[in-house]
């Protein structure tokens, strides 16, 4: 990261896109390694959802009433098992691509041996991050679900029964609205409390409760990276369609060009997102005026490798 931490501050939307990609072209070869071990399998199961949901889905379409159920089954089990295995290694991933980058931040050497090593630990934290975020973002689905459900019935007992249908698609679209919206605010706060979560001593509600402070001021910009980021994923939305629709006149050799196609770009799409959330903690940092002392911060990443020390009071200052 060749940018003073005073500088980043200035940085613009299209500055830490910019920085993002110098980062992992300063060190090719572990961001390499990170992918292929942690961000390849992602890829794999991603796209092996399409596959093996394509085949479940055309037998229950072809079978019986009676074979339908457990073939349903086995189509829910196996979504549930690609969604535990995709967690655990996009955990494992965002880990070892936050601690390289803060690594190469700090001057510190950085080894694959070394991101091994202190995965374990890190991770853990991350999990602990992710359950807060996930609880909040359900006590906020069922505060909203619970108030529109409310005003609902209050609503039905007071009008005719020739409107009841229009309140009822009104508030099913509001409650759709709030809800998406939620969801996105809750992506965008567990994104930067991950790397708040590697990079201070806060994980879990504290974690979030930091980034929430951080992001103060940027969250126009949190928003437009989302949402750029997000349409990255379009071309392999598109794959994976042709991929699901294709029919038995395609040859081997298309079906083995869009497998692949889409394994790699997911890889370097995945790779890059996470290196973007992590220049834009360093961001937001710099916005605050908030000073990491990138010695006490090698002192807190170094100890990762034996037992967990937070950082002191002093390490992190604010700038006046």
């Amino acid at each position: 990261m060749d940018k003073e931490q005073e500088q980043l501050q200035f940085l613009s939307f299209i500055g830490i896109f910019k920085e993002s990609l110098k980062i992992i072209l300063s060190c090719p070869k572990i961001f390499t390694k990170i992918s292929l071990a942690f961000i390849l399998p992602l890829s794999f199961i991603s796209l092996l959802n399409v596959e093996i949901s394509k085949h479940l889905i055309n037998n229950s379409s072809t079978s019986n009433s009676q074979q339908l159920s457990p073939i349903s089954s086995k189509l829910i089990l196996f979504w549930v098992f690609e969604i535990v295995v995709g967690l655990i290694f996009s955990l494992l991933s965002i880990s070892a691509v936050i601690y390289t980058v803060a690594c190469i931040f700090t001057g510190k050497e950085v080894t694959f041996k070394k991101i091994m090593s202190v995965i374990p630990k890190v991770w853990k934290r991350l999990m602990i991050t992710l359950i807060s975020n996930f609880c909040i973002l359900f006590a906020y689905i069922l505060t909203v679900t619970f108030i529109l459900i409310v005003c609902l019935t209050i609503i039905m007992f007071s009008s005719k029964p020739k409107d009841l249908q229009v309140v009822t698609t009104i508030f099913s679209i509001i409650t759709g609205i709030l809800v998406f919206v939620g969801l996105i605010y809750a992506a965008i706060f567990w994104q930067l409390s991950n790397v708040v979560s590697v990079m201070e001593e806060y994980c879990g509600f504290k974690a979030m409760k930091k980034s929430r402070q951080l992001i103060k001021g940027k969250i126009g910009t949190a928003i437009a990276i989302y949402l750029v980021l997000s349409i990255c994923y379009v071309p392999i939305v598109i794959l994976h369609r042709q991929l699901g629709q294709r029919d038995s006149n395609i040859g081997i050799g298309p079906t083995i060009l869009y497998g692949i196609l889409s394994i790699v770009l997911n890889l370097l799409i995945v790779l890059y997102i996470f290196v973007v959330h992590t220049v834009f903690y360093f961001v937001c940092k710099s916005y605050h005026h908030e000073n990491i002392n990138k010695s006490a911060l090698a002192d807190h990443l170094e100890s990762f490798h034996g037992g967990y020390v937070p950082l002191i009071k002093g390490d992190v200052e604010l700038s006046v």
